[in-house]
């Protein structure tokens, strides 16, 4: 599984500098932060987060109106001066508080808290992102071709070549390993299930027998799950059902 990332949304800076001292002595990421609510929320939109810090305090937007402009999973630490104001943090969303001041055993047993509500997820498909296709070389110099994300279904590898396969039974070989070509391509839609294949999220119709079952041009396939891999297929699987 990644690492969680961690973000920041305070107006006051050396608030912001305590907690990021803070978070470099965990095994977690800083990610960023903002002392504007409003430009957090689309910075947030745009990037992974887990847990955001967030400060009650902050005008236009408190951190009470924050929290419904998040990504659903995102989960959120109240920061606070001010216990009543933790309290009502905690009746409304019953999330996790930090009372300003507070030290590192503190902040670490509150964050540990709150990670063990994010840590059995899968990282497949957690965060939406805007862009749905992808530019491949066509083969000749300077030339490429669009390829939507809905129409691929599996990619396999044949040593240095990776063939792309789409749902209306078409192909695309490409001069690329598949460990370089799936770097470029996001989470939120694909995910390695062996050594030599990598699938389409979408395409998956069932899960079984160690196999993921998809549909091309109105055949079935079953592709084969190597067994690290299927775990995490199966965590998604999961988190999905």
């Amino acid at each position: 599984m990644r690492t969680l990332n961690l973000f920041i949304i305070d107006d006051d800076p050396i608030a912001i500098e305590h907690l990021k001292v803070l978070i470099a002595k965990t095994p977690y990421r800083f990610a960023g932060s903002s002392m504007d609510a409003r430009q957090a929320i689309l910075e947030i939109e745009k990037i992974e987060v887990d847990i955001v810090f967030l400060d009650m305090q902050m005008q236009p937007l408190s951190g009470l109106d924050v929290v419904p402009q998040l990504p659903k999973h995102v989960k959120v630490i109240f920061c606070t001066s001010f216990r009543e104001c933790a309290h009502q943090a905690y009746d409304i969303y019953a999330s996790h508080y930090l009372l300003k001041p507070f030290g590192f055993v503190r902040f670490y047993d509150v964050l540990s808290k709150t990670v063990a509500t994010v840590d059995k997820l899968s990282y497949l498909g957690e965060t939406e992102i805007k862009r749905k296709f992808q530019f491949f070389g066509s083969g000749l110099k300077g030339s490429y071709e669009k390829f939507w994300y809905n129409d691929f279904v599996y990619a396999q590898s044949f040593g240095d070549k990776t063939i792309i396969n789409f749902k209306d039974g078409n192909s695309h070989t490409l001069n690329q390993r598949i460990g370089k070509l799936l770097k470029k391509l996001p989470t939120t839609h694909f995910a390695r299930i062996s050594n030599e294949v990598f699938i389409a999220l979408h395409a998956i119709d069932r899960i079984g027998n160690s196999k993921a079952f998809v549909n091309i041009n109105g055949k079935v396939e079953g592709l084969d799950m190597g067994i690290d891999y299927a775990k995490e297929i199966m965590r998604w699987v999961s988190d999905n059902s």
